[in-house]
Formats: C-alpha cells, structure tokens, sequence
C-alpha cells in the first residue's frame, strides 16, 4: 500500500468499532486528532482506566444531529493509542425530552468510567453506567458495563419511584421505592449474572 494511502486509511478508519481497534494501532497526540468534517469536540477528560499509572484520554464528539461518539485512548509514552470508540454509550443531544440534554456527567472513578443521564418532564429517568477496562468469560479485553443505575420517579406522585441499582459482576440487585409519605423502601434479591455488554452495544439503553 502507498504511504499517503495507508495515512488516508488511518484517518477513514478513527471512528471504527472495538473489535476492530484490537487489531490495529492508531496513535494520536491529542482528542483534536480524531476530529472530521462530521464531528466537532464538546468534551474531554483524563484519567487512569487501564491502572498503569498513566491517566487516559476520553472524549466525546457531537455532530450536527445531536448524535454522539465517545473514544477512548490510553497513554503510550508521548502520545495515545485508540482501543474504543462508541456510539451507543452516549444518548443523543436530544434524547432528554424537556429536560434537555441528557448529559448529565462524565467521570472517572476507581478505575472506572462513570456516565449518568437524567431526562424526561413530568416523569423523570435516568441511567448512571459504569464501564470497566477487563476480560469478559471469553476472555476478550475491552470495555464492559458492570454497573448499571436506572430509575424513574413521577414529579407529582410521590409513590411513583423506582430505582434498581445492579453490579453485573455479581448480580446483586438493589431496588429502591416510595411510599406516599416519601419514606424509602430498599429490597434486595439475587439475579444470574449474565454475559458482559461492551460499551459499543446497541442494547445498552434497551
């Protein structure tokens, strides 16, 4: 392959899927790198996902739909090597009805990617998922889900609460509800632990 193709390839190939970024080495030296004719920057953070000492590069990308894109770079000496890159993680600018954008947060935190979403009107929901860098059983690194807190509540209606909070590592489950007097109700019960969802999956928010 010619030199300026293989670099016309490379940039084409920024916005590929996890499964392919495990078979190739994209290096860039900052999140601007990643940006195309499709996509402009809204956010970017650092901080340590794959636990070498080195804080990490993600950032977020918005095009003119309101639709997302979240990647990943871990740091490789002086510059960053791509190892995800999503379009399911994120909701879209508009996905939080009223309440506008559904962004609510991006973090680091222990390790792990934190990202909440709040949206709705009269009923309120959202979702706070944590992706961690790891094996799943098949024994394929990447990010998966191994967090997940989703819940939604009635503005008007007290009793009308409910959130379930799930560590997907060890199906625990805890669900929180309201009675009518606000008071909050916690149960907790056991669910099989079912086969880790990448951060690329479209059955993410389903």
């Amino acid at each position: 392959m010619k030199p300026l193709i293989f670099i016309l390839f490379l940039f084409q190939s920024f916005f590929i899927t996890q499964q392919t970024l495990a078979n190739t080495t994209v290096l860039i030296q900052s999140a601007d790198d990643l940006i195309d004719t499709e996509y402009k920057k809204i956010k970017e953070l650092h901080g340590d996902l794959n636990k070498d000492g080195h804080d990490d590069l993600i950032a977020v990308y918005e095009n003119s739909q309101g639709n997302r894109r979240l990647n990943i770079a871990f740091k490789k000496g002086t510059s960053y090597q791509v190892v995800t890159s999503s379009t399911t993680a994120l909701l879209d600018k508009f996905g939080g009805g009223m309440m506008g954008d559904p962004l609510q947060s991006i973090k680091v935190d222990r390790g792990s990617l934190v990202i909440s979403h709040f949206g709705g009107s009269r009923q309120r929901w959202w979702y706070v998922y944590r992706f961690r860098y790891q094996k799943n059983k098949k024994g394929i690194q990447g990010f998966y889900l191994i967090g997940n807190t989703s819940g939604v509540e009635d503005s008007i209606k007290i009793e009308n609460y409910k959130e379930t909070d799930k560590n997907l590592l060890t199906g625990d489950v805890v669900v929180q509800t309201k009675n009518s007097k606000g008071e909050f109700i916690k149960t907790k019960k056991k669910e099989p632990v079912l086969p880790l969802i990448p951060i690329n999956s479209s059955q993410l928010y389903k």
